[in-house]
């Protein structure tokens, strides 16, 4: 239900849990600390766009031009 998200669960031990949790992540000297979770996935794409047996890039260009 709605209460899974944090802009409508109810003030209470979750809602604190859950706060901590934004403030602890999306702050600016967080943001290191994704960047090998970040660089992996790149490289994961990368790969995807060469593999000569995935499409990637056609359907990319036929969702941009489309």
């Amino acid at each position: 239900g709605w209460s899974v998200i944090f802009a409508f669960a109810g003030y209470g031990d979750e809602w604190r849990r859950c706060r901590r949790l934004l403030h602890q992540t999306f702050r600016p000297d967080s943001a290191p600390k994704f960047r090998p979770m970040q660089i992996k996935r790149a490289h994961e794409m990368i790969n995807l766009i060469n593999d000569p047996h995935c499409h990637f890039a056609t359907s990319v260009y036929v969702f941009v031009n489309y």
